[in-house]
């Protein structure tokens, strides 16, 4: 009878940093180990430049998240939107 010898390596998942803080937008997430997820929401008046207005991203098991995630900026509909409330309040009676 042979003698065989079993090796195993295991690759431990590494945590991810905590996700981090952007520009108008709030992060949530539970956890920041290997297959959690974060999601950013942006604020009010806000998107990101792909014209959404979330985003998630997942821990990977090599200690990263998969992308990283570019600050929300202003919609131009926002902005028109701010300019007529402003200029309808700010007209002299």
């Amino acid at each position: 009878m042979q003698n065989r010898s079993r090796f195993f390596f295991y690759i431990a998942a590494q945590p991810c940093p905590k996700p981090s803080a952007i520009e108008h937008a709030d992060v949530s997430y539970r956890s920041h180990l290997a297959d959690s997820t974060a999601l950013y929401t942006c604020h009010t008046g806000y998107r990101f430049k792909d014209d959404s207005t979330r985003k998630t991203v997942v821990c990977l098991a090599t200690g990263q998240w998969n992308e990283t995630v570019s600050p929300c900026i202003r919609t131009l509909h926002h902005n028109i939107l701010q300019a007529i409330i402003m200029a309808t309040f700010e007209q002299p009676m």
